[in-house]
């Protein structure tokens, strides 16, 4: 909690301390679903679903923390679930980060769970959303899972498993064309007054996978920060070349500094 509460307090002093900068928090929506119920499926068996969002996805929305998440339920929900956040994996959910009991309201629509302490989110690992039955013992003890039609075609909407343990795409399993009715919600740090002089900076190439350059014309110091606070590396010049080759694979922080004493701040990502 104290490591949490030190990275959220960071972030805020990078992104939102300066005299151009204010935080605020930008929240982000991750779903695969249309937003209708199509059907149900898990009625009388037991059977565990997720969705997975893949790393690009994370990286392209960038850095945030994860806040709360929402299934769409109705009358025939008659028992706890439980919610798993895991990270990591490609066709199975890796480490489990936060698991809690899902209660069902009684009510049909998108129901929603906010996390006891928001949930860093860095990019480098498969978001997983896991619900798993609990308790149950027969056909009459049902929690059947909700599903749109597929309008996305992408089959990390539509994870489930039998045991837990072993996933397959759902159409694999013989019920193609639906999707997993599962969102995720995140907060997203942006600035929102920038340097006169923001859009003649230059950051690239981003993502990253060794050197990357950082221009403008009045840039007068460069300073890159990891998630935990660290400064990782610190150059001048009206234009820094900096090889991050050796860096662990991220999401990391570029602080711009002017001449003026304006402070402009790029995520970087490096793959």
């Amino acid at each position: 909690m104290k490591k949490l509460l030190f990275i959220v307090m960071f972030l805020s002093f990078v992104v939102g301390a300066h005299a151009q900068h204010d935080a605020i928090e930008d929240e982000i929506e991750l779903f695969y679903d249309n937003g209708e119920l199509a059907t149900f499926m898990g009625a009388g068996c037991y059977i565990n679903w997720a969705v997975m969002f893949p790393t690009e996805m994370l990286q392209e929305r960038g850095v945030f923390f994860l806040n709360k998440i929402a299934m769409f339920e109705d009358s025939q929900n008659t028992h706890d679930l439980k919610l798993k956040i895991r990270l990591g994996g490609d066709t199975a959910p890796g480490e489990t980060v936060c698991s809690v009991v899902f209660t069902p309201s009684g009510e049909t629509g998108f129901q929603f769970q906010e996390m006891e302490s928001p949930i860093l989110i860095d990019g480098t690992q498969n978001l997983w959303i896991v619900f798993e039955q609990l308790g149950f013992e027969g056909p009459n003890d049902m929690y059947p899972a909700s599903a749109s039609n597929d309008v996305s075609g992408d089959p990390n909407g539509r994870w489930t498993s039998c045991d837990n343990n072993n996933w397959i795409d759902l159409a694999e399993a013989g019920m193609p064309g639906y999707t997993w009715m599962i969102r995720a919600y995140g907060i997203n740090l942006v600035g929102v007054e920038e340097s006169l002089a923001y859009e003649a900076l230059s950051l690239y190439p981003n993502p990253t996978t060794g050197q990357f350059i950082v221009e403008g014309a009045n840039v007068e110091r460069v300073e890159v920060y990891n998630l935990v606070g660290q400064k990782v590396h610190e150059a001048e010049g009206h234009v820094v070349n900096i090889d991050a080759a050796n860096w662990n694979k991220g999401i990391y922080l570029v602080n711009i500094i002017e001449q003026n004493g304006a402070v402009v701040t790029k995520k970087l990502v490096v793959r």
